[in-house]
């Protein structure tokens, strides 16, 4: 099965290392909140998905609106299965959660 995972917090890494691992999905691509200000100095700081996603070698999409026009042709020019949507930050609106 063809999976997009879409997620930010540290709560969903073991759901994505799964499906990484796992023999009867493939991981198209990782969908995550972009990189933030953080600490005293305010570097960017990587989402704990986006460090899971690039030590497994997965593409990484980091839109600023998941519900955009262009996000959403994004993830539809994917052609995935399944989207699993984790801890994401964002509510997903209708025009998202409709795509085939």
């Amino acid at each position: 099965m063809r999976v997009l995972f879409a997620g930010t917090g540290a709560f969903g890494v073991p759901c994505l290392e799964a499906l990484v691992a796992s023999d009867r999905h493939f991981v198209l691509s990782v969908i995550t909140q972009p990189d933030r200000p953080a600490g005293r100095s305010q570097k960017p700081l990587a989402s704990p998905i986006k460090e899971a996603a690039l030590r497994s070698h997965l593409q990484v999409y980091q839109p600023e609106d998941i519900n955009a026009a262009n996000s959403l042709s994004q993830i539809r020019y994917q052609k995935a299965d399944l989207m699993i949507v984790v801890a994401y930050g964002q509510i997903l609106k209708k025009s998202l959660l409709e795509l085939p």
